[in-house]
């Protein structure tokens, strides 16, 4: 930006920012709330509703990716545009970006617990699928005739009683 960075942001740049920063909280606010609601939702085991929330979640963070570019003018003006705004109209700004900084580090830190529990359910359905597909191969092996085509063939490894 040559010049003037408050000019070239336009008469209303205040406005605009304070609504960027309003909306960048509301939607970490949103993102904090599908966050609890994966917990619960993986605690209690609902594949589906995880699917939804995980759907959920991505739109706001694509609403968060567009509103990081709407707001990168102002960051790289940043230090003009802090001498231009009261102090209480600083004091605000500082608990904006303060507040979203800390909602962004609770989810970083909730996401990694949750993939820490996504992998070990991971684990545990992998574990019971081998034990199912060893009892198949199992019942194959011992248990009962194999059919194939018209005459059933019968294990040679089966006697009279099974």
């Amino acid at each position: 930006m040559n010049g003037c960075i408050v000019e070239e942001l336009g008469t209303n740049w205040k406005s605009r920012l304070f609504e960027l920063l309003d909306r960048q909280q509301a939607v970490c606010t949103d993102l904090s709330d599908r966050c609890e609601k994966q917990a619960v939702v993986l605690t209690a085991d609902r594949v589906s509703d995880l699917l939804t929330v995980l759907g959920e979640r991505q739109e706001l963070i694509d609403e968060l990716s567009e509103l990081s570019l709407a707001m990168e003018p102002y960051r790289e003006a940043w230090p003009e545009l802090l001498r231009h705004l009261s102090d209480d109209e600083q004091k605000q700004v500082r608990q904006h970006v303060e507040s979203v900084q800390q909602m962004v580090n609770e989810v970083m830190t909730r996401d990694t617990l949750h993939q820490r529990t996504l992998r070990r359910e991971q684990s545990r359905i992998r574990k019971e699928m081998d034990s199912v597909n060893v009892g198949r191969q199992s019942n194959k092996a011992y248990g009962r005739p194999i059919h194939r085509g018209i005459e059933p063939i019968t294990n040679r490894f089966a006697d009279e009683r099974g």
